[in-house]
């Protein structure tokens, strides 16, 4: 399962958990908080290889 907080709801999917947060009032108790690994990568360059795919 992957967890992905965002502040708008992203389209359901069966493996995505998504709690839609308020980010000036984030839950320090929350259980998707416990992560294994964390990936990111700015949203520009991600675009960018998705154009270059296609």
């Amino acid at each position: 399962m992957t967890s992905s907080p965002t502040r708008r709801a992203l389209p359901p999917h069966p493996k995505l958990e998504n709690p839609v947060v308020d980010c000036n009032a984030l839950p320090s108790d929350a259980a998707w908080w416990n992560v294994d690994a964390v990936l990111a990568e700015p949203a520009g360059e991600q675009i960018i290889e998705s154009e270059q795919l296609q």
